[in-house]
């Protein structure tokens, strides 16, 4: 039986999560979702899992590229998460076959709020910013 605090905790992710999908459409990937911003589309795929919003990857195509739409998206990501009192985790790596390294993706989180965590895998996470 779920601890109330955990009932808590699931029902902001799930919160979180419906906000998210409020700013977007259907994306072509399964799972995935096209955030519209003045300046160009970003796909990504953000789902909940363990509590916590998990940023799976996220794409700007190539003619968009350089007009600060990874940033939009974080932005977006991190104020939803900040609001519903969410974590959110990530791997810095590249998709697929383009985009920046794997270790120009750390550097960038970490930029944007997110800390390393230890161990020897690549997660990156962000705690919410209640002020």
């Amino acid at each position: 039986m779920l601890k109330l605090k955990e009932l808590i905790s699931t029902q902001k992710a799930d919160d979180a999560l419906s906000d998210l999908k409020s700013h977007s459409t259907q994306g072509k990937e399964p799972g995935s979702r096209v955030y519209k911003f003045p300046n160009g589309y970003i796909s990504a795929r953000v789902e909940k899992y363990n509590n916590e919003l998990w940023l799976w990857w996220q794409e700007v195509e190539k003619k968009y590229q350089g007009k600060g739409l990874g940033s939009a998206f974080i932005s977006l990501l991190k104020d939803i998460a900040d609001k519903h009192n969410v974590k959110v985790r990530l791997t810095p790596k590249r998709y697929q076959s383009h985009g920046i390294s794997s270790d120009a993706l750390e550097q960038w989180y970490t930029r944007q709020g997110f800390k390393m965590m230890p161990g020897k895998d690549r997660w990156m996470i962000r705690k919410p910013n209640t002020h």
